[in-house]
């Protein structure tokens, strides 16, 4: 495990805003408190498994999905083996050779990649992913230019030693009550082989 991280945030809310009963402003200030806590577990996460993840377990492609031709002459189309199933079918293929038991069974990419992937495929997305036996996930905090074939849930456990909590408190001298949120959470990744990371070129 990581060493564990007091994680969370607040926001104050005045006694005028309580009595215009401001619902706005309490709903966008939780909302921004939420994602702000999600996004700090979501980056330490995502910095515990590119440590881990080494060797074996990255797979390097010579092309990447930003020109990706399935329509129109044979000469243009983009290759079989340079196509995102193809990328797929490298990892699955990877973490067969390791005899390990692992299925790839999500697909985890930067929403530039996950833009591609939907502009290249239009409505057969769904179609494609089904066939190559994963789901679709898109997320900021993954650079662009990589993709990650996981085995949903299997990768690593996050532990909390303090659940989320959420507390108020009041602060007279400002008349204004305090609202904060804070998690302290670790993490651990005890299955690296259940992550591919996929370098695109």
């Amino acid at each position: 495990f990581s060493a564990v991280e007091d994680w969370g945030g607040k926001f104050k809310v005045t006694d005028e805003q309580v009595r215009r009963n401001d619902v706005s402003y309490l709903d966008q200030q939780t909302t921004q408190l939420a994602n702000t806590i999600v996004r700090k577990l979501d980056t330490r996460a995502y910095a515990a498994v590119k440590a881990a993840v080494t060797g074996d377990n990255i797979v390097v492609e010579s092309t990447g999905w930003d020109d990706l031709v399935f329509v129109g002459p044979e000469a243009d189309l983009t290759p079989s083996a340079d196509r995102p199933t193809a990328h797929l079918s490298g990892a699955q293929m990877a973490a067969d050779l390791q005899e390990l038991g692992v299925t790839h069974d999500l697909l985890v990419v930067h929403p530039t990649q996950a833009h591609e992937l939907r502009t290249a495929y239009g409505d057969g997305l769904d179609a494609m992913l089904k066939s190559a036996g994963v789901g679709l996930f898109s997320n900021p905090r993954v650079e662009e230019g990589i993709a990650w074939a996981v085995a949903s849930g299997q990768v690593g456990t996050v532990g909390f030693e303090t659940p989320l909590t959420v507390e108020v408190y009041d602060d007279r001298s400002t008349r204004s009550k305090w609202v904060q949120a804070y998690a302290v959470p670790a993490l651990a990744v005890d299955k690296p082989y259940a992550a591919k990371k996929i370098v695109l070129g």
